[in-house]
């Protein structure tokens, strides 16, 4: 994907190292020159000085063949403007903005804006992490699913856990046994003692934890 980020904070920066670390191709503006020490080595976008709400800045960005725009700047002003540039005048499909205000949240979806709230997305994680039992660990939730980590205890779980990955309930990515990882598919064995890294759906959580307690 083609993927502008407008601000190198620590969530700008952050994003754009995961997106570059992928294989995206980024493009990242700042005001800040400064801003961009934080891009890590491996970064391999491109770096503009320059505003987000500047059209110029934005042509030379590449704006009107972004897949994807996203504003995450600290200024909910600066992200709605240079978002909704980014929406109307340069036709990004997909828009997403970093706002704060509950006011202008509202305004943001108004505009067909994707809005993303720090305080919000904490706040949703934190009930997520605490309506969940200490056995499984909440690594991140994105979009309705939940990537955990947890210890199989008894070889009846490990037979549960291998009927949930066989049904397509849960997706194992990453077992770890003896102190060594593996990468996992939907036919591997699951062993008690194995620590698992996977995704489900946050619905199924409930379901998991009933067969981690067999």
């Amino acid at each position: 994907m083609n993927v502008v980020v407008v601000g190198c904070g620590r969530t700008g920066s952050a994003l754009s190292n995961l997106l570059s670390l992928q294989g995206h191709s980024v493009v990242v503006i700042d005001t800040f020159e400064e801003h961009f020490n934080d891009l890590n080595v491996q970064f391999s976008g491109i770096t503009i000085l320059g505003s987000g709400t500047d059209l110029n800045t934005l042509k030379e960005a590449n704006t009107h063949n972004a897949d994807i725009f996203v504003a995450t700047t600290g200024d909910d002003n600066m992200n709605l403007v240079s978002a909704q540039i980014a929406k109307k005048i340069f036709n990004v499909h997909r828009v997403l903005v970093r706002v704060e205000n509950k006011q202008k949240i509202d305004v943001s979806r108004h505009y067909e804006l994707e809005v993303a709230s720090a305080t919000n997305l904490l706040a949703e994680h934190l009930f997520e992490v605490i309506k969940t039992p200490q056995q499984i660990k909440i690594i991140s939730s994105i979009g309705g699913i939940d990537i955990v980590r947890f210890k199989v205890p008894t070889f009846q779980a490990a037979k549960g856990l291998s009927q949930l990955i066989k049904a397509g309930s849960f997706h194992s990515y990453i077992v770890l046994t003896d102190g060594k990882a593996a990468t996992s598919n939907l036919r591997d064995d699951i062993f008690p003692d194995s620590e698992v890294i996977g995704a489900i759906a946050e619905g199924e959580v409930g379901h998991l934890v009933r067969v981690l307690e067999c």
